[in-house]
């Protein structure tokens, strides 16, 4: 049996991906959803540089990063 190393400064974010309303996200809005697998999946280094790509999406729903 494996057990879950319990680490209170390890946050995981990966399970947003398993909610309804975001997994809607693929269909309806592209672009956020891509956004929040970026900022889930990738490390830093490849988030700044897609981010740069994303700015009139961050711009056209008033988001600031």
């Amino acid at each position: 049996m494996t057990h879950a190393i319990k680490a209170p400064e390890i946050i995981n974010f990966e399970e947003i991906l398993l909610i309804d309303a975001v997994n809607d996200l693929k269909n309806s809005a592209k672009g956020l959803y891509s956004l929040v697998e970026l900022y889930i999946q990738k490390d830093i280094k490849v988030f700044k540089k897609e981010i740069e790509k994303m700015k009139k999406l961050l711009k056209e729903k008033n988001l600031s990063m």
